[in-house]
């Protein structure tokens, strides 16, 4: 019996990578088993291993037996990302294949081996958009994503305690906010949840009238893909968003008519009820075309060709 390869991947701290459970549904489809593990926990070099490391540092030199791919879902974050970007260059092993979420993160690292590589950008699921046409919802705003100082956070949260949103309602899908909970507990129109399991998002992304993208307009946030914006869009909700590179590219490419800000103050509740919003037509943003896009299924063809059937 013919046995396909085995897939490992493998994480590298704490990061938060919804694109595996992704990668998982999308191999098992294809009959290979597909394991999590920690960067420790590798298990003994086998001809059917692959492992698939989301970087990171992975020092370790590349064995003769297992296959290796790297995937940069991200350039390094602020502070000294440049430096860091350069020990991650020269230190890392060399893999076999590269992914990279897009080309800005490619250049960033500035690989210049002959290492075959491809790209795999952010893929969302598709929901009945229709679900969010209703006359009453349960909050006004929502806001998914990381809630930290480097993202500005602490900062436009304000304008929902004393600024000009202060008498409308906000959730906020995240996690690690203990300290922001217990800072606005007394403001009951700022509500904290989460995590919660994905399949739940897009049913909490509806409940809200409008959804908030706010990334700074700084490297490396505002050249990659913000996948709460394509989550936004695939229900069908509204978008504020910061003005910055990725959004107004993504609008030039996928149209959409997005309400773009500098600062959260400096709107008013009126204004997003007569705005024209619209949203794109996600046509191939499903993750099976991201991942087919990424070519990984080629280069595994062409490394077991005796099982190539399995990456079809």
């Amino acid at each position: 019996m013919i046995q396909a390869p085995i897939i490992y991947f493998v994480k590298h701290g704490d990061a938060f990578l919804p694109e595996i459970n992704h990668y998982k549904k999308f191999f098992l489809e294809r009959h290979i088993i597909c394991e999590e593990v920690g960067l420790n926990d590798l298990p003994k070099n086998s001809a059917t291993n692959i492992e698939w490391h989301f970087m990171g540092l992975d020092i370790k030199s590349s064995s003769s037996s297992n296959i290796k791919i790297h995937e940069y879902a991200s350039s390094s974050l602020p502070p000294f990302e440049a430096a860091k970007n350069f020990i991650k260059k020269n230190l890392n092993s060399k893999p076999d294949y590269r992914i990279f979420l897009n080309e800005y993160v490619k250049r960033s690292f500035g690989f210049r081996d002959n290492i075959p590589y491809g790209f795999r950008d952010m893929g969302c699921k598709l929901v009945d958009v229709n679900k969010h046409a209703r006359k009453i919802y349960d909050y006004d705003f929502i806001y998914v994503g990381e809630v930290s100082s480097k993202r500005g956070f602490n900062k436009w949260i304000r304008v929902f305690i004393d600024g000009n949103l202060k008498d409308k309602k906000i959730l906020v899908l995240s996690k690690n906010y203990d300290i922001y909970k217990k800072k606005f507990k007394k403001f009951q129109n700022i509500v904290f949840m989460g995590p919660i399991l994905q399949s739940k998002v897009p049913d909490m992304i509806q409940s809200a009238q409008f959804a908030l993208n706010m990334v700074p307009n700084v490297s490396p946030f505002c050249h990659q893909t913000s996948t709460k914006f394509l989550e936004y869009a695939a229900c069908g909700v509204p978008i504020i968003t910061t003005d910055y590179t990725w959004a107004r590219e993504f609008q030039i490419k996928h149209g959409g008519n997005y309400f773009f800000i500098d600062d959260l103050r400096d709107i008013n509740f009126d204004q997003l009820i007569a705005y024209n919003f619209s949203n794109p037509t996600l046509d191939n943003f499903d993750w099976n075309s991201k991942i087919i896009g990424s070519n990984v299924l080629i280069f595994l063809r062409e490394r077991f060709p005796n099982v190539k059937e399995f990456f079809n």
